[in-house]
């Protein structure tokens, strides 16, 4: 049985629209809209490629201490993951790593984090030109995209001073 997703993200110079994903189930964009004021703007779509799990993090600062940094380096594109059974989602980048004890991210973290957390690495795996224009994508019932398998999905556009992602459809398959 599938069960069916919508998700909405704006901001002024980026919109991260981040999707948990389900237990068991493969994620499938099927529609997307997408507007920038940004002439050569993109909207990226990524999928989790690898993950760890978080032990602390203060809101308001940029370091993430995590039970093992394997694999993640300079630049990653993270989704952190609040709680297993919450909603709340941060979108970042990483700074610097320090082998084996943190991460630390170009931008403070908006949420504190508590033992048990998620930091999902992002592995970009297409995008879309949208330039100063509004983007309308509607896809089969199989999908324009797919991710992995209990993994997030995240589509996010660039702007200057105003993006949003309006509309992103996803389809949960086993």
């Amino acid at each position: 049985m599938a069960t069916y997703s919508t998700k909405r993200a704006t901001g002024t110079t980026e919109a991260a629209l981040l999707d948990r994903g389900q237990t068991g189930f493969i994620p499938l964009l099927i529609a997307y809209e997408a507007k920038s004021d940004k002439s050569d703007s993109k909207l990226k779509f990524y999928k989790g490629s690898a993950s760890t799990t978080a032990t602390s993090g203060a809101s308001g600062q940029k370091v993430v201490a995590c039970s093992s940094t394997s694999g993640f380096v300079a630049g990653d594109k993270v989704m952190i993951q609040f709680g297993a059974t919450t909603t709340a989602n941060e979108w970042h980048t990483i700074d610097t790593v320090q082998a084996g004890v943190s991460l630390t991210m170009l931008a403070n973290l908006g949420t504190s984090i508590t033992n048990g957390d998620k930091v999902f690495r992002m592995a970009q795996m297409a995008q879309k030109s949208v330039g100063a224009a509004e983007v309308s994508v509607y896809g089969s019932s199989y999908g324009i995209l797919g991710g992995d398998k209990n993994m997030p999905f995240a589509a996010v556009l660039d702007g200057t001073a105003e993006c949003a992602v309006d509309l992103c459809a996803l389809v949960y398959v086993k």
